[in-house]
């Protein structure tokens, strides 16, 4: 199974490389998984300026929609900041749903949405903060809260996804280049279009 939580690609190769918070940022990631089509499984991780891990937690609930599951997430991801560290009022946040991110950055939203009131809700939390944004990131770059959010799925791995999930904070911590946003467009994506991904640097 620990071939399974590596990130391998086809030539020509990329190398994601977690990017470092601006001082006196917190750094949250979220991520979710639908199972058998009636089973989230989601993931919260939470890091400082330096990625250093401050707090993780992983739930599972019965949900038949992966996007109301991200959405849900990001919801309690941001939730749990505010709880647990009632000094931090700059954030960035990083997830791998594009149109979530689209969605909430957007100016309005739609009224006919079906998640109108939670995209509100978690718009409403990400402007509590004095400073904070909601960026798109691949899944490569979301790899801690991705496999964290896996551990109520497969219990009888639970040690290798620990694991797994232990060497994703650590090589993050240790492949660091500084978080520079250009401009983006309201998915979190820069104006080129391109992934926001960086190239290895020692």
């Amino acid at each position: 199974m620990s071939d399974s939580w590596e990130f391998t690609t086809k030539d020509p190769p990329r190398r994601f490389v977690s990017r470092r918070p601006p001082k006196g940022f917190f750094k949250l990631n979220v991520d979710a998984n639908i199972r058998k089509g009636e089973e989230a499984y989601c993931g919260i991780v939470v890091r400082d300026e330096n990625l250093e891990l401050m707090s993780y937690t992983h739930y599972n609930y019965r949900c038949e929609n992966i996007k109301e599951a991200e959405l849900d997430t990001l919801i309690k991801g941001m939730e749990r900041v505010q709880m647990k560290f009632k000094g931090i009022d700059q954030l960035i946040v990083e997830m791998d749903r594009r149109d979530l991110v689209l969605e909430i950055n957007s100016l309005k939203i739609p009224k006919n949405s079906v998640y109108f009131k939670k995209i509100f809700v978690a718009k409403n939390l990400l402007h509590s903060f004095k400073d904070a944004s909601l960026i798109w990131v691949p899944r490569e770059m979301n790899k801690a809260a991705n496999v964290i959010s896996l551990l109520d799925l497969y219990k009888d791995k639970k040690d290798e996804i620990t694991n797994s999930f232990h060497r994703y904070i650590v090589q993050d911590k240790y492949m660091l280049v500084d978080y520079v946003l250009p401009p983006q467009d309201k998915a979190g994506v820069n104006e080129k279009g391109s992934e926001q991904t960086q190239t290895w640097t020692s």
